[in-house]
């Protein structure tokens, strides 16, 4: 046979051998399908998808748990970390309504994170601004222009206003905040350089 797939080492032909003239078939033999198949390729792992985005209401049920979840009253700190998210979750679940997304105790943690570095850095651009003492600013214009500058500096809009409202006046979050401000060294959150 010259062809090419007397090359292919793992092609096995039945037309060398002696035994079956393909031009006259034995008769009565049976009768016998072939189907081509594709080789099976080994199942991949599937990457867990991103799940649906965190909604507002979401949000402020998030920054509920943890600003009501106690801290602990003999060592003054917060219980351990994952006593403290196993809370966080249960109030979660407690308290979204029907409508809302099931979420992970790592999706919790993982939206607090986000939640508080944005808020975290929106408080230092509030800082910033205030300690530039603008004489007849209110309150409303140290906001709008804390949020132009966290825009400069981080290049994309300040989107957790719900999660800052809820934070700001809360006297855990001011401990939180004091607790950065003496890690950073600074009597101010600046948290830009």
């Amino acid at each position: 046979m010259n062809c090419l797939i007397d090359d292919d080492p793992f092609f096995t032909t039945l037309l060398e051998s002696d035994e079956i003239d393909i031009n006259n078939p034995p008769m009565g033999s049976a009768s016998v399908d072939v189907q081509a198949t594709q080789p099976q390729r080994e199942k991949r792992k599937q990457k867990s998808q991103r799940g649906v985005s965190f909604t507002a209401e979401e949000d402020t049920i998030l920054v509920s748990a943890w600003l009501n979840i106690s801290m602990d009253p003999i060592r003054g700190t917060d219980q351990s970390s994952t006593q403290m998210w196993s809370r966080i979750y249960e109030y979660y679940s407690t308290y979204k309504k029907p409508n809302c997304q099931e979420r992970s105790i790592a999706s919790l943690n993982n939206r607090w994170s986000i939640i508080q570095k944005c808020v975290n850095k929106f408080c230092g651009s509030l800082a910033q601004v205030e300690g530039m003492h603008p004489s007849d600013a209110t309150e409303q214009d140290k906001i709008d222009k804390a949020k132009i500058l966290y825009r400069e500096n981080l290049k994309h809009n300040f989107t957790m206003d719900h999660c800052w409202n809820l934070l700001r006046h809360q006297s855990k979050w001011q401990a939180h905040m004091d607790l950065i401000k003496k890690k950073n060294g600074s009597s101010s959150a600046r948290v830009f350089p």
